[in-house]
């Protein structure tokens, strides 16, 4: 599952860097470009070392950093609250501990 969030954030951030170079004032987010792109490579080599949880993180991350850029340049970024929502908990399951479904 972590590998699927990994490679919808880094999607999501590339369709933003996409329409953010589009802008005509693109050199006013250039740090927050930067961050992401550093975050993307992170989460790209914890990828490539099966660390999923936390190319998950780095992706996230990256995705926050472009849509905070297109934010600021009024472009509009979907689905930027799924972060906090997408994440997983951490859950310790014990011998016998019934099935959990999302409903209970």
């Amino acid at each position: 599952m972590y590998r699927y969030e990994t490679v919808g954030y880094l999607n999501w951030a590339n369709q933003l860097l996409a329409h953010i170079q589009a802008n005509p004032k693109p050199g006013k987010v250039n740090r927050l470009i930067q961050s992401a792109t550093v975050k993307a490579v992170n989460s790209n080599g914890q990828f490539y070392r099966w660390n999923y949880l936390q190319a998950v993180y780095f992706a996230g991350d990256s995705y926050e950093n472009m849509a905070q850029a297109a934010t600021i340049l009024g472009i509009p970024a979907p689905a930027s609250q799924l972060k906090l929502q997408a994440l997983p908990t951490r859950m310790v399951l014990h011998e016998g501990s019934p099935i959990r479904f999302p409903d209970t």
